[in-house]
């Protein structure tokens, strides 16, 4: 019987897995972080009974998994690692034709290592998951419109093709501007934290006038100009923003100690 529901549940996921079964009656456009957008669909709910149903069998036939959600025709896998995890407002189907590699291709995602991956995409099963934030080694992932699952990387319908996977993870939960926050004199050095090989960095400062610096450059020198309160922005593969705010000069000695002034005087 187990096997009977077991190859059942997955007939069902390969039918669930091709949004042309489904008459959408809309359209939706998501945008990944970076801002390219992404077509999607709304579909229309499965009945009380087959959400009981269906959930209730790939609970009893995936016992390794954890049931973590219902079945639900309304989003599947790359909906729920892609938009619906990061706070996306649109419960809808995202097909990975035409538009989920924009989310890498745009830099809103680079591929790394498992140990760093936020997002995880089955390139030889048409899937996509999450790695779980609460329970270390599993991932999380909607199974067509079978039940959102949390459960071990190799482990769920063979149609995945589970062992073959790709890691990513979005460019601003690994980089940053490192240096010093305040510069009372001289220069001072600031880099990208964790910049993948072969990304570009522009950098800019407001206001104009309290620094100076390379317009490029993974690594540069600030050098003090003025007195004030500055922002620091650097701009990686003309895509990804990051800012840093400082506070530059002026000082003074008081009994052998540097102290910032910031504009007033004792």
């Amino acid at each position: 019987m187990k096997k009977t529901y077991k190859t059942t549940a997955i007939l069902f996921s390969i039918l669930f897995l091709f949004a042309s079964i489904f008459v959408s009656a809309q359209t939706v456009t998501l945008h990944t972080p970076n801002g390219s957008t992404v077509e999607a669909f709304m579909n229309v709910e499965m009945a009380s009974q087959d959400i009981t149903y269906y959930t209730n069998l790939y609970r009893n036939s995936y016992p390794q998994a954890e049931v973590l959600a219902n079945a639900s025709s309304t989003y599947n896998c790359h909906s729920y690692a892609w938009n619906l995890s990061e706070g996306g407002a649109a419960i809808c189907w995202l097909n990975q034709s035409p538009d989920l590699h924009k989310y890498w291709d745009d830099y809103s995602y680079f591929e790394t290592t498992e140990s760093n991956t936020k997002k995880i995409f089955y390139y030889n099963g048409d899937h996509s998951a999450i790695k779980s934030k609460t329970v270390v080694g599993k991932y999380e992932s909607k199974w067509g419109a079978m039940p959102l699952m949390r459960h071990a990387p190799e482990y769920g319908p063979s149609i995945y093709n589970m062992t073959y996977r790709k890691y990513y993870i979005k460019l601003s939960d690994l980089c940053s501007i490192s240096g010093l926050s305040q510069i009372i004199c001289g220069q001072g050095t600031y880099s990208i934290q964790n910049l993948p090989a072969g990304y570009t960095v522009s950098w800019t400062s407001s206001p104009s006038g309290i620094i100076s610096h390379p317009v490029t450059g993974s690594q540069i020198t600030v050098t003090k100009i003025g007195n004030g309160n500055v922002t620091l922005t650097a701009t990686i593969n003309s895509a990804l923003v990051l800012t840093k705010n400082m506070w530059i000069g002026p000082h003074t000695t008081i009994n052998g100690i540097e102290t910032m002034l910031k504009g007033r005087t004792r």
